[in-house]
């Protein structure tokens, strides 16, 4: 399979309360579903934001709470404000269970 994370490798920035199935619907995106190694059945959707830049959305439908990861390349390093502007154009309202940019690496 083809990688389209331009340093090769990704990090979830936000884990999200929200339907992803909606979101691809109402966006026009295209839904992949698989079996994930050890995690099940997963779905998963991406956009292109700002600069043609890959944003992957996934879920583990077999998850204990099956949030929605939100994935971006690693070699990202202004993360508050992918989280911010996704945040602002995409889930106001939803509950956001993670955002990288709170936790200190």
């Amino acid at each position: 399979m083809a990688c389209i994370w331009p340093s090769g490798d990704d990090k979830i920035i936000l884990s999200i309360d929200f339907n992803l199935i909606d979101f691809a619907e109402v966006n026009k995106l295209p839904l992949h579903e698989f079996d994930d190694d050890g995690l099940g059945r997963t779905i998963t959707t991406h956009i292109y934001e700002k600069e043609n830049f890959p944003v992957v959305f996934m879920k583990h439908l077999q998850a204990q709470k099956a949030y929605v990861d939100i994935h971006i390349d690693s070699s990202c390093i202004n993360i508050k404000e992918w989280e911010d502007l996704l945040i602002e154009k995409y889930f106001k309202g939803c509950l956001v269970y993670f955002r990288l940019s709170d936790h200190k690496f």
